[in-house]
């Protein structure tokens, strides 16, 4: 009998491992947009507000253009007359993610947020894009 080689053996784990990635199972992986449109933008801008209880944000043109990642830093409010007592912001920043998953875009606050189909941005895996 003959013994399979290293060659065939490596082949074999690497298809192996293809068919058990999250987009070949047909599952949602992280996503960057194929197109920025200023339809996207606001649609994702909106998005991002909601999930922040409605708080105002300007999100640039480029927001998960090139990362599927989103980090929003808190901003106290402050003036010359009542400066934020701490010098810092020590709560931690709020994390979104754009996703790819049944040919659709969706986007998550994370870590365990809801997510929010997207329907005028289009996205590609972030792998694919890079």
């Amino acid at each position: 009998m003959r013994k399979p080689s290293t060659i065939t053996g490596g082949l074999l784990a690497l298809a192996l491992a293809g068919c058990n990635s999250p987009l070949a199972r047909g599952g949602d992986v992280p996503a960057v947009r194929a197109t920025v449109t200023g339809a996207g933008t606001a649609e994702l801008q909106e998005a991002v507000s909601e999930a922040l209880g409605d708080v105002p944000v300007t999100l640039s043109e480029r927001a998960f253009a090139d990362s599927s990642l989103l980090i929003i830093e808190h901003s106290p409010p402050r003036s010359l007359q009542q400066p934020h007592p701490g010098g810092r912001e020590m709560q931690p920043p709020v994390r979104f993610r754009l996703w790819l998953g049944d040919g659709h875009c969706w986007l998550q606050r994370l870590p365990d947020g809801e997510r929010r189909r997207l329907a005028a941005v289009s996205c590609v895996p972030e792998q694919a894009a890079e």
